[in-house]
């Protein structure tokens, strides 16, 4: 397996799409089962989380952590896992399971509630595209200051991120427009 990244680029060179696809290693023209989006880990809590993302084909997807199983029973291509029966303030590996493939990530569970263990956390906003070209405007997104905002958070350890607003253009009439400035938005801060 090869995980390959690409830049789809317009005629006139502006980056309209950073992507990422898994193909075969012995025929690297066959694209495998992949995850394109994410994974992001929502709705945190002291005894688990949502585990979200987006696969190339439809999979049933399975999450292994902390010695739990969770799956599905309905192949998708959209993933909302729910994550449960682990302990509070703790790390965990977890791998998902999709086709024949797996990746291995991590996470934090929160604190028990009212606990009043001190934290950090960023806050961030206003991360639309900007002109200068390049990582600077990614269709949508200034990837280029949104990725300092993110290793920024990671060196600070923050506990959480919260994004407070204007993340793309936007001003867009078109869905698939749309939908393709917020998926460069998410690709840029899922790590």
């Amino acid at each position: 397996m090869i995980r390959l990244g690409y830049r789809i680029a317009n005629d006139k060179g502006e980056l309209l799409y950073d992507g990422k696809i898994l193909v075969c290693a012995e025929d690297p023209f066959k694209v495998v089962p992949s995850i394109v989006e994410g994974p992001f880990v929502n709705i945190l809590t002291h005894h688990g989380a949502t585990i979200s993302f987006e696969t190339s084909v439809p999979v049933k997807a399975k999450i292994t952590v902390g010695g739990y199983t969770f799956g599905e029973t309905i192949a998708d291509t959209h993933h909302e896992i729910q994550i449960s029966n682990l302990s509070s303030d703790k790390d965990y590996e977890y791998t998902i399971n999709y086709g024949k493939y797996q990746d291995t990530y991590s996470f934090h569970t929160a604190p028990k509630p009212g606990s009043q263990i001190p934290f950090t956390f960023c806050y961030a906003s206003d991360s639309r595209g900007n002109d200068g070209g390049g990582e600077r405007n990614i269709k949508g997104t200034n990837a280029y200051i949104l990725k300092r905002i993110a290793v920024l958070s990671s060196y600070k350890d923050a506990s959480f991120f919260q994004f407070g607003g204007d993340m793309i253009d936007g001003y867009k009439t078109d869905p698939e427009s749309i939908n393709l400035e917020y998926a460069n938005w998410k690709r840029v801060i899922e790590p």
